[in-house]
């Protein structure tokens, strides 16, 4: 009887450590996703500012070339 429960219990704790073990592989796996969401938001960003950059240096650039015809008819 004592036995059986010693092997029981040995089951059981083999059991936990590998639940503990695959929890914290599933913790690494969810800190790793959100670092990669992370790095993908920062990009889009990016790409985003960069585009809102060169819309403006070509609204600024029209500007230009506007007040160079309006001094051009003077």
């Amino acid at each position: 009887m004592m036995l059986t429960c010693l092997a029981t219990a040995e089951v059981l704790k083999k059991e936990t450590e590998e639940a503990n073990e695959e929890q914290v592989l599933v913790k690494l796996a969810r800190i790793k996703a959100l670092k990669e969401l992370e790095y993908i938001e920062a990009q889009i960003e990016l790409k985003t500012v960069k585009e809102m950059e060169k819309r403006v240096q070509g609204d600024w650039s029209v500007k230009q070339l506007e007040g160079s015809f309006s001094k051009g008819e003077q």
